[in-house]
């Protein structure tokens, strides 16, 4: 059974106040003396292994950068404690890798409001709070979609064959077939160095998913990722054991890799998203990550549509799906630009200055830490 207390009520356990909490004599006497704030709390619960379960690896990632966390802004919950606290407090006593490790946070996870971790006020408070809106595609587009409403498939078929409106965005590829996420393969190999003391370690491989959504460059220049997705042949139910890995931890920390790199290009957090989807036999639903204060990643599943097997029903759940495609493509899109934007507005400057700024090796931003998962499938690392 997991033991959940509010962050809130953790100065009253620390000091024995509530139901026979922590025992006094483990704690720092003066720290009855002043104000005990949550990081000395967190700090202290770790010091008496509160939770022993925790692998030590999590626990050691969740203290080494608690400090630098608190560093930045968060948002405020409306009950006034801050989310970044609960995620915390939340994570430091998860027996498992959990989303919590990586400071990422889904307003519709169940767990959250069956742990007491927020109230469904509160999530909804989350969920709008710095809110991007799905883009709308244009009339014309939609009235173009609707046209291949057809019940038949030698009317479909006629349809089909007629002048296609919809162009390629060239520079934006889709890679396929299990790509290894290049954001993710950066995340892994933060600090790998030549060999010395210790012999050079090996590199490791990123995620691998279905697609890729990223910029065009042939292998010759920064790899930019804007989205990616996880596809099964087969549905097997929501809570099926791969569906859930899949969607709920490895695409979101995928998303959440491909934001963070993104970011060192352009720090508009308010602005850049990622996208991706889950497939699972005809059941489809998509996920967006963003970035609503510098530190907490939020990610949003939306309503899942399916592809009926009946070519009755082509109108009604296809024209959805195509529907979809659009918005996850326009969204790849304003991120692309709004990067490109960025690069040139630096290179418009009046003044050549910058020329002699250029060289300078600018400090590395402090980024939201991600969890890298234990478990191994045929040897390899799953996220």
């Amino acid at each position: 059974m997991i033991w959940w207390c509010r962050c809130r009520d953790f100065p009253k356990l620390a000091l024995g106040g509530v139901n026979g909490g922590l025992p006094r004599n483990n704690l720092n006497q003066n720290m009855e003396q002043k104000a005990i704030t949550y990081i000395e709390i967190s700090i202290l619960l770790m010091k008496l292994n509160f939770r022993k379960r925790l692998t030590y690896k999590l626990q050691n990632l969740l203290e080494k950068h608690l400090e630098k966390r608190y560093q930045n802004e968060p948002y405020e919950k409306s009950t006034g404690s801050s989310n970044q606290d609960e995620l915390f407090a939340f994570g430091i006593q998860c027996q498992q890798e959990y989303l919590s490790h990586s400071f990422t946070f889904d307003h519709k996870d169940s767990y959250y409001t069956k742990y007491e971790v927020s109230t469904p006020t509160e999530l909804e408070g989350i969920k709008s709070f710095e809110e991007k809106k799905l883009p709308i595609m244009p009339t014309k587009r939609r009235d173009f979609i609707k046209s291949f409403n057809k019940n038949s498939s030698s009317d479909l078929r006629n349809r089909i064959l007629q002048f296609q409106v919809f162009n390629g965005e060239e520079e934006i590829e889709v890679s396929r077939g299990e790509t290894s996420s290049s954001s993710s393969n950066k995340r892994k190999s933060k600090g790998r160095s030549v060999a010395g003391l210790e012999p050079l370690e090996r590199k490791k491989i990123g995620s691998k998913c279905g697609m890729i959504f990223t910029k065009q460059s042939c292998g010759h220049d920064e790899v930019e990722e804007y989205g990616a997705s996880e596809a099964g042949k087969d549905y097997d139910r929501d809570q099926a054991t791969k569906r859930l890995e899949e969607s709920f931890v490895k695409l979101r920390k995928c998303l959440k890799d491909m934001l963070d790199n993104i970011l060192f290009r352009n720090d508009d957090y308010k602005k850049l998203q990622t996208v991706g989807f889950i497939h699972s036999g005809l059941q489809s639903y998509v996920v967006r990550a963003d970035r609503p204060t510098r530190y907490i990643t939020r990610t949003q599943k939306y309503k899942t549509y399916h592809v009926s097997n009946n070519i009755s029903n082509f109108g009604s759940t296809i024209l959805p799906v195509i529907y979809i495609a659009w918005v996850i493509k326009d969204i790849a899109k304003n991120t692309y630009n709004i990067i490109q934007e960025s690069d040139e507005d630096d290179n418009n400057s009046n003044s050549s200055e910058w020329l002699t700024q250029y060289w300078d090796e600018s400090e590395e931003e402090d980024m939201p830490q991600t969890s890298s998962s234990q478990e191994k499938v045929v040897k390899k690392n799953k996220t």
